[in-house]
């Protein structure tokens, strides 16, 4: 395949991923069909699968390619902040802004979130992961400053990773998002509150 094929072929994924984006948004993961991505994508359903073999993996792309855009604002809000603790709740409320407006634009519900787990399993752990090492990274300047005392910033920041999911499963499918933000404030206090270096 020629660069121009090359360039051709990556455009039209663009298109048919910016169709499936906003198909999704409007009618969720359950109810949109490949019929209606290749329709809105301009394309015959056979060439559709040119591309992608199915909803699912489209879906998947989808996710992954918003997943990237949401790791570059949360790095982004983590540099602007002065001091690590600030940092950390840049990293928290960023986090939760993100996600409760996807959450709310995917129309994800507790029957939906069971349908898509394992077609994103394997992404969710990668950026598990991504989100984990800038925590840790936030974590290990707060130790260079004297902010935090931290014996092992990649552990504690896997952990706390792990509890801001506990929280996305507690608030968002069981009925519970109205008390988000007072459990992010809790969580914060928490988290500052059992990092910070004796004595601040």
């Amino acid at each position: 395949m020629s660069r121009k094929d090359h360039q051709e072929s990556d455009k039209k994924r663009d298109e048919i991923l910016e169709a499936a984006r906003a198909l999704f948004a409007h009618f969720g993961f359950k109810k949109t069909t490949l019929e209606d991505i290749a329709e809105k994508a301009h394309l015959r359903k056979p060439t559709l699968y040119y591309y992608y073999e199915s909803k699912e993996q489209i879906f998947s792309e989808v996710i992954t390619r918003e997943m990237e855009e949401f790791l570059d604002t949360l790095r982004s809000a983590v540099e602007a902040c002065p001091s690590a603790g600030e940092q950390v709740r840049a990293f928290v409320k960023t986090r939760y802004s993100h996600f409760r407006k996807k959450k709310n634009l995917y129309s994800i519900t507790q029957n939906a979130m069971s349908e898509i787990g394992p077609l994103v399993t394997g992404d969710r752990e990668r950026f598990f992961e991504a989100e984990a090492e800038i925590l840790a990274g936030v974590f290990k300047l707060g130790n260079e400053s004297g902010e935090f005392s931290i014996d092992k910033p990649d552990v504690v920041a896997l952990v706390a990773i792990g509890g801001l999911a506990g929280l996305d499963y507690t608030f968002w499918l069981h009925g519970k998002e109205d008390q988000i933000d007072e459990g992010i404030d809790v969580l914060l206090d928490v988290i500052i509150r059992g990092i910070a270096k004796p004595g601040r």
